[in-house]
């Protein structure tokens, strides 16, 4: 598997999962909102990750054409 196609499915996996995670949380009824700061930095990590491997694909498929 190449690195561009590991880094999107990495951030689409935290992404995923942290969004879930908020979802849970704020069904659960929590007193606090202590976790939420941490969940949106994995959701942000992961939309970077996301775009890091997208702009690597361009980056390979750019260069094969040439």
């Amino acid at each position: 598997m190449k690195l561009s196609s590991t880094l999107v499915a990495l951030g689409a996996v935290a992404v995923f999962g942290a969004v879930v995670f908020i979802f849970m949380m704020l069904m659960a009824d929590t007193s606090g909102l202590d976790w939420l700061i941490p969940s949106l930095l994995i959701v942000l990590n992961g939309f970077i990750a996301i775009g890091v491997g997208d702009g690597l694909h361009h980056i390979k498929k750019n260069q094969s054409a040439k």
